[in-house]
């Protein structure tokens, strides 16, 4: 590897609102904001938007695991202030079902936008199109890296082992099985200029400072282990023959995740 490889994480989760009595409400005119022009809340960075039904923000890319928890809470803590007077708050979960009165508006029925990627196949994911009154809520992962060439393989290899790292850690802490049905597969990403956008992660892990924590921390392992070429040599083995898809898409006998884990500690690479 590289010691000239300098690495940024940013994301852009998304999450559902409640109200008092913890049923699902729509965010839907109440945060302002839209994909093609998010709401800057600071000079730095931070941008909220309505996507769906949820409220989704964005983070300028951190450096270190403080700053990348700092910004997170920051547009939390923003949200809270805004929505506190109508009587919600947050709700972190990674699926819900929202009321037939707010789920058959225009806006609630977008599902997504520009296509995502199957990094083992090659090709782009079917596209949703209709999940009812269901909804999911992605916690998607920026990697910006520099020092090193940003090619097609470079970021493939990244790709393929966040799978390896992270598609393990939200196995293990992530139990809603239902967005994986939907959204979230194995090896899903977008080619970004300056790196990869990872969206296999379901937004799990906004649920306290440690899991935000351990997202930055085995995000910069998995990273710096892509470019080892040993580690590269183990992803090609568990890519072609299927065992890191069928992991994290829940499909894998628990035998082989110990086995997996264990060849991760080989790598200085340890999930907890």
């Amino acid at each position: 590897m590289s010691q000239d490889l300098k690495i940024k994480i940013g994301a852009d989760p998304e999450y559902f609102l409640k109200d008092s009595k913890g049923k699902v409400k729509s965010a839907e005119g109440l945060i302002g904001g839209t994909k093609e022009t998010p709401l800057s809340i600071s000079k730095f960075g931070h941008a909220i938007q309505e996507d769906n039904v949820m409220v989704e923000f964005n983070i300028p890319p951190a450096e270190t695991k403080k700053q990348f928890v700092k910004d997170l809470n920051f547009v939390l803590d923003y949200v809270d202030d805004k929505v506190k007077p109508l009587g919600l708050s947050r709700n972190i979960i990674s699926s819900a079902v929202i009321s037939q009165e707010e789920g058959m508006t225009e806006q609630a029925l977008l599902y997504g936008c520009e296509p995502d990627f199957n990094v083992y196949k090659e090709e782009s994911n079917p596209r949703i199109t209709q999940m009812g009154l269901d909804r999911t809520a992605g916690g998607h992962v920026h990697v910006g890296y520099s020092g090193v060439q940003i090619d097609v393989a470079a970021s493939q290899y990244i790709v393929k082992a966040m799978d390896a790292v992270l598609g393990v850690f939200a196995l293990e802490n992530d139990k809603d099985t239902f967005r994986r049905k939907f959204y979230g597969k194995a090896g899903s990403f977008r080619f970004k200029p300056y790196g990869v956008e990872y969206r296999t992660l379901s937004n799990f892990w906004l649920k306290s400072d440690k899991l935000m924590g351990c997202i930055y921390d085995l995000t910069i392992k998995a990273v710096k282990a892509s470019f080892n070429p040993q580690f590269r040599d183990y992803l090609d083995e568990i890519a072609r023959n299927g065992k890191i898809e069928n992991i994290v898409n829940g499909e894998e006998d628990n035998e082989f995740i110990i086995e997996h884990k264990e060849n991760l500690e080989f790598f200085n690479i340890k999930i907890q």
